[in-house]
């Protein structure tokens, strides 16, 4: 996921960098190795930086490109649509609108 997805599905579509500070402060225990930016890059604020980001992911089984990227079309997961307009709704958005996936 990217740190703006998960920002939609709090409610808050314009959090995305609250989410990287949440990430970089936040409990250790969750898979923020997951968390990428928009375009697939891995995290400077990463422990181990981009490297330790790279290595959590190889063991997830993702390829990391040798740009840094992750191949979003192939990786990037998002939630049943049905989730997403209830998200939207509750976040006083139209439900109707489509989020572009794969970006």
């Amino acid at each position: 996921m990217t740190y703006g997805q998960l920002a939609i599905l709090a409610g808050r579509p314009r959090a995305s960098r609250l989410v990287g500070w949440l990430a970089h402060g936040g409990p250790s225990d969750l898979p923020w190795q997951r968390v990428v930016n928009r375009f697939g890059g891995l995290a400077r604020g990463y422990t181990g930086g981009r490297y330790g980001q790279r290595i959590e992911l190889e063991r997830d089984g993702v390829v990391v490109r040798d740009d840094g990227t992750v191949d979003l079309a192939r990786y990037q997961w998002w939630p049943p649509e049905a989730t997403l307009r209830r998200v939207r709704r509750s976040a006083g958005l139209p439900a109707s609108r489509k989020i572009q996936r794969g970006r």
